[in-house]
């Protein structure tokens, strides 16, 4: 599996440019995971709370997909 590792030091720029780009890590061959959920980036971009980060948190995994 590739993850190319939401959050994790990144910019909320790096982390949306890594969600828009993700179909290009298929020439690796191998699935594909993120782990999204409620990350602080989302947070920066809705402005809520870990709690209040749902719709944010299936807006990116729904990008993903």
């Amino acid at each position: 599996m590739v993850d190319p590792g939401l959050g994790f030091g990144k910019t909320v720029a790096d982390n949306l440019r890594l969600i828009r780009y993700l179909k290009e890590f298929r020439v690796l061959g191998r699935p594909i995971v993120t782990g999204a959920s409620r990350k602080s980036f989302i947070g920066q971009v809705t402005g809520g709370k870990p709690r209040e980060r749902m719709e944010g948190t299936a807006a990116a995994v729904t990008a993903a997909v």
